[in-house]
């Protein structure tokens, strides 16, 4: 291994911008956990089965997000306001993600006619799949926007202590 590579995978200097790149993917660990769980929770994918009622799925993605944010933010000394805002960015971000999700299973069951057609349409299968990448960078906008309202919310210090914290828990995951 050369120097060059040796270095591609050791830890940044601790420097502000380095800092906040950890707090963004703290946080968003916390809001993809929060995600994660509540898919989780209903063996049927995003927020619950396809059958299931929507309100309820939004319901249960939102009461794991409360969850994680409070586990997120449990060892802060965040006031009641950071609190509420940060638990309010988060719910909207669920809102906003939720309503991807139709146009998501719209694609997925479109490609799956498509595949099951006699005459393959690459042409079709190609616009699914442009229109599915732009839903999930619809997503990334959500979620980065969300980010970065939360790490706005949070004083210096709270983000220096929330990183500290996560870095004790990494498990030695390298840097990536």
């Amino acid at each position: 291994m050369n120097q060059s590579d040796s270095s591609a995978h050791s830890r940044p200097p601790a420097s502000s911008g380095g800092r906040a790149l950890r707090i963004v993917a703290i946080l968003a660990a916390a809001l993809v956990t929060a995600l994660v769980l509540a898919s989780l929770a209903d063996a049927g994918g995003w927020f619950g089965g396809r059958n299931h009622d929507h309100d309820f799925r939004a319901e249960r993605a939102h009461d794991h997000a409360e969850f994680a944010v409070e586990w997120a933010l449990r060892k802060l000394d965040a006031s009641d306001e950071q609190q509420a805002r940060i638990q309010q960015i988060v719910s909207s971000a669920i809102d906003e993600l939720t309503v991807l999700r139709a146009p998501h299973e719209q694609h997925r069951d479109a490609f799956v006619a498509l595949l099951g057609e006699a005459q393959i349409d690459r042409d079709k299968l190609e616009a699914l799949r442009a229109q599915e990448l732009a839903l999930a960078g619809d997503a990334s906008t959500v979620l980065t926007n969300a980010l970065a309202d939360i790490a706005d919310t949070l004083s210096l210090e709270q983000r220096a202590e929330l990183l500290e914290h996560a870095g004790r828990h990494r498990r030695g995951h390298g840097w990536h």
